[in-house]
């Protein structure tokens, strides 16, 4: 195997700030600019297994996971089935704690971001209790796009029909009849601003075009680090939804072409 060649695969596919760093002759740490909320860094690790290359957690989700649940928590109810059903749709393994995937060099950039999203996906578990909280700021920013843009412009919960079948990579709107399609975000907490970054990565990786935006619900709640790996690929951010309502309407008509904006 060229571990030369699997690094160039998963920054071209991925992005530059990924690279890997030598364990021993078989094993190598995937250093990553993703984090949990909490600053820790997720862990991935290249190394093989047999005959076979394998790209694998280690355990270390889960782990950080008990850092704040205990055991029996994590693992009953809503939170098993958002691990599990998150294991399965992104065509991961799961072993005794250990979430991985088997790669070769064809395939690397893409289970790696799998893996990656996965990570972050099962993280969220953390935050069921608190999504309720947000259920209001997502209505009132549903509610105000439909005010402000007229309604055959938009589609909701858009995917890329073609690139992505499985519907992994979800955008909140879809300002649509341009050659550059507006993507609206709306960031609640620490969960929708990861997921959002990841997915403007992956359109970025594709090289599909857009301009995007993020509407904060309140950017004081979300940490720094988090806040610069969305913000590094989006083209406007709003900090307070309920604050910059006339701001976001000055982008919508700085940005849309005439007949668009609404209000």
């Amino acid at each position: 195997m060229d571990i030369d060649q699997f690094e160039k695969e998963i920054k071209k596919d991925i992005c530059e700030e990924i690279s890997l760093a030598q364990i021993n002759t078989n094993k190598f740490r995937v250093i990553t600019p993703f984090q949990f909320d909490d600053g820790d860094h997720i862990k991935i690790i290249l190394k093989k297994v047999g005959a076979d290359w394998v790209l694998t957690d280690e355990g270390h989700t889960l782990m950080h996971l008990n850092y704040y649940l205990d055991e029996d928590r994590l693992l009953e109810g809503n939170r098993e089935r958002i691990i599990f059903e998150t294991i399965e749709n992104l065509s991961l393994k799961y072993d005794q704690g250990r979430i991985f995937s088997k790669i070769d060099e064809k395939s690397i950039g893409n289970k790696l971001f799998k893996l990656i999203q996965g990570i972050i996906q099962i993280d969220d578990v953390m935050y069921i209790s608190r999504e309720q909280d947000t259920y209001p700021f997502l209505e009132d920013v549903k509610s105000f796009i439909y005010r402000s843009i007229a309604g055959e412009h938009i589609t909701e919960n858009w995917t890329h029909p073609q690139l992505d079948p499985e519907k992994e990579f979800i955008v909140d709107f879809k300002i649509n009849g341009m050659n550059t399609p507006l993507f609206i975000f709306r960031l609640s907490n620490e969960y929708r601003v990861l997921k959002a970054a990841i997915t403007l990565y992956e359109f970025n990786r594709i090289k599909f075009p857009n301009q995007s935006i993020g509407i904060y619900r309140d950017l004081d709640k979300i940490s720094p680090k988090n806040k610069k790996k969305f913000s590094r690929l989006c083209n406007a951010e709003f900090t307070n939804f309920y604050d910059q309502q006339d701001g976001i309407i000055d982008y919508f008509n700085s940005t849309l072409p005439q007949g668009y904006v609404l209000a």
